[in-house]
């Protein structure tokens, strides 16, 4: 909505020199972080009072539904990224695009110094921009854990990977639950922290008890949707996984 002036009514009082106070409507502020903004004072008739606290409802209420969105985002996208390095039966770019190389004095993405693809399913084909950089790739490829040696040849290295055994497809698994549980732990230490600020918001009287109501089961409900979300990848991961 942008940066608007903020409305002047007749009978306002507003401290001296603060009478182009502006509020940022992109930015959702508490009840109290407005009327403190600026260390303006003002006094409304009843009528635009009416206007302003809904204003502060609506605000407050569309201030914790972005927060949400925007945390149970992260934890998923975050997820996600994390099982595309988890290795399985076949290989992905993202598998190796993150191992860090020493290189030029740095620690840098492989995907930073080479191009990377993938051969009949289970080979990385991997070239140096520059071929300073080959033999450093080399080693940060034989430290990493993907259970293979990679092998140089005309300044490409070349690295396949092996079946998964049946005690590394278990260990795997385990991981991969680990980090799934993990994920859904991260969701809830959010919706229990953003459920506290929606009651305390209540007392404050920010809002009214239907919207705390409302809040709380919108949360309930964002917060089954991503685990929803969490299951599926997981099983899809858990099939990468298992396939022979």
């Amino acid at each position: 909505m942008g940066t608007v002036p903020f409305f002047r009514p007749p009978q306002t009082r507003i401290n001296k020199g603060l009478s182009h106070e502006k509020i940022n409507f992109d930015t959702f502020f508490t009840k109290r972080e407005i009327l403190k903004k600026g260390q303006f004072l003002f006094t409304l008739p009843a009528s635009r009072q009416v206007l302003f606290d809904q204003f502060i409802i609506m605000a407050t209420t569309q201030n914790f539904l972005l927060e949400t969105e925007e945390e149970f985002e992260k934890i998923f996208q975050f997820l996600k990224n994390d099982l595309m390095t988890l290795r399985t039966n076949r290989a992905t770019i993202e598998m190796v695009s993150p191992i860090l190389v020493d290189a030029y004095g740095i620690k840098t993405p492989l995907k930073q110094l080479a191009q990377i693809s993938v051969e009949e399913g289970r080979t990385f084909v991997i070239e140096p921009w520059d071929k300073n950089v080959l033999k450093n790739i080399e080693e940060s490829l034989a430290r990493a854990d993907l259970g293979a040696t990679p092998l140089s040849k005309g300044g490409v290295i070349r690295l396949t990977l092996p079946s998964l055994s049946e005690e590394r497809r278990k260990a795997l698994l385990r991981l991969l639950r680990e980090k799934l549980e993990n994920s859904r732990q991260k969701a809830r230490t959010v919706r229990d922290r953003i459920k506290e600020q929606i009651v305390a918001s209540f007392k404050e009287k920010e809002i009214n008890e239907d919207e705390k109501y409302r809040l709380i089961e919108e949360l309930n409900k964002k917060i089954s949707e991503l685990n929803k979300k969490i299951e599926l990848l997981g099983e899809e991961k858990e099939k990468e996984i298992m396939n022979i």
